[in-house]
């Protein structure tokens, strides 16, 4: 199938735009325990946290385990 599409023209979306992994949304009322879990889980290395509909920020896996590490 795939010569098919080489042979036709047809582009993949990775050939004309940048693809994203899926992104994961928490509350602010979600444990770092949990968005550590989730980290982990999903392999993301960013978690989005928002409230209502509104982006209040974000955590980053180093900020996570850091996080983790220091109140162990």
């Amino acid at each position: 199938m795939s010569n098919n599409r080489e042979s036709s023209g047809e582009k993949h979306l990775d050939e004309v735009c940048c693809i994203h992994p899926t992104s994961v949304l928490l509350s602010p009322h979600n444990t770092v325990q949990e968005a550590h879990s989730i980290l982990s889980l999903v392999g993301a290395q960013t978690l989005f946290v928002a409230d209502r509909g509104r982006l209040l920020g974000l955590i980053t896996w180093p900020e996570i385990t850091l996080v983790v590490s220091t109140n162990g």
